[in-house]
């Protein structure tokens, strides 16, 4: 298990602010004037940040999203910048213990054996904005799968969620990023670029996964190469599918 996953499974989830355990001593200074910590929904929508476009400080009160996926058997990575942030998380995590334990379940990768490892494709969260999110970049594939493989849709989505991981840069919701010196300096961030330098970039190498880098190509720190794409220019705003990437995720869907 990568040092990535061993220090989340080290981390004490059972209260906010929800932190990886190393990063606790990096956000002490930051606590009071980088990041809100509501514990439900009536907090966040009767607080300041309800409403406030310029918002940029972290949502501790909401479980940290460092990966979707299961990381060991993922054979397309989309390597992200850090999850958004809108009153439906609140109210997934304090209303829905099933959506809450899925995100837990994820975090600790004791995802292994569940029919959609990428939680943002489990049909039972369709209700989900980042089930909306995901589904409308995927369902291209998906659909290709499906005529493919002769399958249903509803398979095909199963297929595909067990195939896709994603992994973000900095693992804390905000609903814009405005903290970039953070990055490469908090010690999640820094697993996580590790994560992608070391493991992903080796087993990109040996033809096992291909990888996608849709934002911060030079916190990231990876080459292009025939497994490895990255995004520049234009390619980076909302982080869709180009030409060049579907062809190589299709690929990599259909013979793994």
């Amino acid at each position: 298990m990568s040092t990535l996953v061993e220090g989340w499974r080290a981390s004490k989830l059972d209260k906010p602010p929800y932190l990886f355990d190393q990063d606790r001593a990096s956000f002490a200074h930051l606590l009071s004037t980088k990041s809100h910590a509501f514990t439900s929904l009536k907090e966040y929508t009767h607080g300041s940040a309800f409403g406030d476009k310029q918002d940029k400080k972290f949502h501790l009160g909401l479980l940290p999203q460092p990966y979707q996926g299961h990381l060991s058997t993922a054979s397309v990575f989309i390597l992200m910048l850090n999850p958004g942030v809108s009153p439906v998380d609140y109210y997934a995590e304090e209303r829905d213990p099933q959506f809450r334990q899925a995100l837990l379940k994820t975090i600790y990768q004791e995802n292994k054996a569940s029919k959609y490892p990428f939680l943002f494709l489990d049909p039972q969260f369709a209700w989900h904005r980042g089930f909306n999110y995901f589904h409308q970049r995927f369902r291209l594939f998906i659909e290709e799968i499906q005529v493919r493989k002769q399958i249903s849709y509803l398979q095909a989505l199963e297929y595909v969620a067990k195939r896709i991981a994603c992994i973000q840069i900095i693992p804390y919701h905000s609903k814009d990023f405005g903290n970039g010196r953070l990055i490469g300096n908090l010690p999640s961030s820094k697993e996580a670029i590790d994560f992608a330098r070391n493991e992903l970039a080796e087993r990109a190498k040996n033809d096992e996964i291909t990888i996608v880098v849709t934002r911060r190509i030079q916190h990231w720190g990876l080459r292009e190469g025939r497994n490895v794409i990255l995004y520049t220019g234009n390619e980076t705003r909302g982080a869709y599918f180009t030409p060049r990437s579907r062809k190589k995720i299709l690929e990599r869907l259909l013979n793994s």
